[in-house]
C-alpha cells in the first residue's frame, strides 16, 4: 500500500516504477521477468481503497504489458 501511495503522489504517469528491474539481475532473463512481474501484479491487486484505485489499475496495466513483452521474448527463443 505504501508503494501505491507514494506513486499516487510522486510517480510517473505510466507507472514505470512498477516495472523497473535491476538490469544486472534481469537482463536477458525474460522468464524471470515474467515471474517477477506476475508476483508484483498479484501483490498490487490486493490493495483496496478508493484513492488508490487509479494508480493500482495503471500499475497493473503496465505490468501486464511488460509481462506480454517478456513472454514474447521467452517464446521466440
Amino acid at each position: 500500500m505504501e508503494f501505491l501511495t507514494g506513486l499516487s503522489i510522486y510517480g510517473t504517469r505510466g507507472c514505470v516504477e512498477a516495472i523497473y528491474t535491476d538490469p544486472d539481475i534481469f537482463a536477458d532473463r525474460f522468464a524471470a521477468q515474467v515471474y517477477e512481474f506476475n508476483r508484483r501484479a498479484e501483490a498490487i491487486q490486493t490493495v483496496r481503497g478508493q484513492r488508490l484505485n487509479n494508480v493500482r489499475d495503471l500499475c497493473i496495466q503496465a505490468l501486464r504489458s511488460a509481462i506480454g513483452d517478456a513472454k514474447s521474448h521467452v517464446e521466440s527463443h
